[in-house]
């Protein structure tokens, strides 16, 4: 089934929405069919694709304002009942600068994950915590969260830049393994470079 409308200078609007309330307004459920035996149907949102020089459009998925606690928004990828299945993943994925122009070719794409900020003046009044956290694990080890920053054939790889804000007072940086109950505590190691072996601890002093 397709829905659109018609061809012109400028294309039209779809606006699908479900009918207000006083108290609970209507659900919208966007799903595929199921399957017996085989796949389920791909569900797939996406703005079209613009010509030369334009920006293509922007995709935009929130919750509604509220006014004490405003909704969650929630990406889950889909179980495994099987013995030996495993959990769906989720991806998110920065657009490639895919010119390869020598002089001046694409760019990738930036992700940025941030927590909300805080409009309050109040001294309770603090911004939302960011958490990055692996998946955990019943008898084997619990999964990993790796970090690192993007490879280069013909100039330096990324950087990594682990910092807590500037402000009145800044806040800490901890980097510590978790206590172990039975076993050897994790160890934290600080690599060193295959060619410059050097590492540089900096402290900032309170004295001036």
């Amino acid at each position: 089934m397709l829905i659109s409308t018609k061809e012109s200078g400028e294309g039209g609007s779809v606006s699908i929405q479900t009918s207000s309330s006083r108290q609970l307004s209507g659900s919208i459920a966007l799903t595929s069919g199921s399957s017996a035996f085989g796949e389920s149907g791909e569900v797939m949102i996406a703005s079209g694709p613009s010509s030369d020089g334009n920006k293509s459009g922007d995709l935009k998925v929130s919750t509604g304002t509220s006014g004490s606690t405003g909704g969650t928004l929630k990406l889950i990828s889909g179980h495994a009942r099987d013995a030996t299945g495993v959990g769906g993943g989720i991806e998110i994925v920065a657009g490639t600068g895919i010119s390869a122009d020598q002089y001046d070719g694409g760019n990738g794409g930036s992700v940025m994950i941030e927590a909300g900020a805080a409009k309050g003046e109040g001294a309770n009044d603090t911004g939302g915590s960011t958490t990055i956290k692996g998946g955990n694990s019943i008898a084997s080890s619990g999964g990993s969260v790796i970090v690192g920053s993007g490879s280069s054939e013909q100039g330096v790889s990324g950087t990594i830049s682990i910092t807590s804000s500037d402000g009145i007072g800044t806040g800490d940086v901890s980097i510590g393994s978790g206590m172990a109950s039975d076993q050897t505590s994790g160890t934290i190691y600080l690599g060193e470079s295959l060619v410059r072996k050097n590492i540089v601890i900096l402290f900032h002093s309170f004295f001036h």
